[in-house]
């Protein structure tokens, strides 16, 4: 038995569902965020989160991400 086929029987996550459900370009915007949103995040920790301010910021950027990721993750460039 392959383990292609065993994958395709696994139950579709919630995940998988979310992703395939939103339109081509939405994924597209998605997959590009969860791509460079870390770059930025990455800035924010090298110049300290020493405020309020940034950390808040870090934390929204944070879930955006999150949820680029979950929206991006079936777009195929």
């Amino acid at each position: 038995m392959s383990g292609q086929s065993l994958l395709g029987r696994l139950p579709e996550s919630p995940i998988d569902s979310v992703s395939r459900s939103v339109p081509r370009s939405v994924r597209m915007v998605g997959f590009w965020s969860a791509v460079s949103l870390p770059v930025v995040n990455l800035a924010l920790l090298v110049w300290g989160l020493d405020s309020p301010l940034k950390t808040a910021a870090f934390l929204v950027l944070l879930a955006w991400n999150a949820l680029a990721l979950v929206v991006g993750k079936r777009y195929d460039p």
